[in-house]
């Protein structure tokens, strides 16, 4: 297949020009010089897509509206920016993908050695003197866009986010898979949160991005303070995050967004000279013994609409999901109105032999309150690995 490579014209500015083939690398080429472009093409294009611009500021348009590429090939004296302010504006990038493509300097300049020193102290990756070779073009550009390709990789593999240090929102779905299941076999009740800052967008048009992601980031830190060792927490791009909490039903899960919106609020963030509050709105969704939620998808999904009704409401709202059709507990009859100490455990168990329909959630809950001094008393002499589950038990049943 014969890709044709055209540049780009200023009402191009900003798309992709060529055709591509999805098993190539994608790169990026800045000169305004037709006959460097030619020749950069000439030899690279069998390897790579090749995405050609006239000048750094095309180039720069370009490379903020695609993350594919994976390497910049630049000049350094260009028209509208040079390849020294693209540089710079690359690595002060808030993309933390863009801030850390590779990039190869091409130039014409006598002193390469000096010209080096200083393209690579503003942040370029190495430099190609012109007339260039073209094995060694080659070369470097296999090198230098491969190694990108695996450090994205590696990244996207990891837990970890890398603004926030919070793991990612794949890893916190797959361990609230896990949890999901245990949570089922054991009875424990589990809560989905969902959080939105709801002025991000605001913060990055009237500031910066960089400052509405500093913000993220001292949120993010407050929320690993504030949980427990067992919970989880996320960051889900741009504005928003996860939590995971075990043990905890709707209700436990709003004091703790209390608590955490507390925390928020005595930040008293301060940027330029401007006192800035962070309003955030949560969904919440509990997951219980009753068949309600049939997996950690649903859940999450419930829980994000949530979210979405809590952020409609306008700033600070929190909305806890409730299913219409949700296991509902049948009124106490007279006879079914008794005291803890009135239940007889004999007789509850020669029911369950017998017909269990004919045991009321009532005689269950009394039962369990009943017995928990037992299993309080087993747990610690018999060492059964009951210490969340009996707390858990005391504030469920009251």
């Amino acid at each position: 297949m014969e890709i044709k490579n055209k540049p780009l014209t200023n009402t191009d500015k900003g798309r992709i020009a060529l055709n591509t083939d999805n098993n190539k690398l994608h790169i990026i080429i800045a000169d305004d010089s037709k006959v460097i472009r030619r020749t950069l093409i000439k030899h690279l294009a069998e390897d790579f897509n090749i995405h050609e611009c006239e000048d750094g500021q095309q180039a720069w348009d370009e490379l903020q509206n695609n993350t594919s590429f994976k390497l910049l090939i630049t000049d350094l004296t260009m028209p509208n920016m040079d390849g020294y302010q693209l540089i710079r504006s690359i690595r002060n990038s808030d993309n933390k993908q863009l801030k850390s493509i590779p990039i190869l300097v091409i130039t014409g300049k006598d002193d390469k050695v000096a010209e080096k020193e200083y393209v690579v102290s503003l942040g370029a990756t190495d430099l190609i003197g012109k007339p260039f070779d073209k094995a060694e073009l080659q070369s470097r550009t296999r090198s230098y866009s491969g190694l990108n390709a695996r450090l994205t990789e590696l990244e996207r593999q990891s837990p970890l986010d890398p603004l926030t240090g919070l793991v990612n929102k794949d890893h916190f779905i797959e361990q609230g898979k896990k949890t999901f299941s245990m949570s089922q076999r054991h009875g424990h009740e589990l809560t989905v949160v969902r959080l939105k800052m709801q002025n991000y967008h605001q913060l990055s048009e009237q500031f910066s991005q960089r400052i509405a992601n500093s913000v993220i980031k001292q949120v993010a830190n407050l929320l690993k303070q504030s949980l427990r060792a067992e919970d989880l927490a996320a960051y889900c791009p741009i504005d928003e995050f996860a939590l995971l909490l075990h043990y905890t039903d709707s209700s436990e899960a709003e004091n703790v967004i209390k608590r955490i919106s507390q925390k928020i609020e005595n930040l008293k963030m301060r940027i330029l000279d401007q006192v800035v509050t962070i309003p955030f709105a949560s969904g919440i969704a509990t997951e219980s013994i009753t068949p309600e939620f049939n997996s950690f998808n649903q859940l999450l999904e419930h829980a994000e609409s949530a979210l979405k009704q809590a952020d409609e409401k306008g700033t600070g709202h929190t909305v806890h999901y409730q299913t219409e059709q949700g296991a509902q507990s049948e009124p106490e009859t007279t006879a079914e109105k008794q005291t803890d100490n009135d239940i007889n455990i004999e007789e509850l168990l020669t029911k369950i032999s017998t017909n269990p329909n004919d045991i009321s959630h009532s005689d269950l809950e009394q039962a369990v309150r009943k017995l928990l001094p037992l299993m309080e008393q087993a747990n610690e002499v018999v060492k059964l690995g009951l210490g969340k589950m009996i707390p858990y038990l005391k504030r469920k049943l009251g």
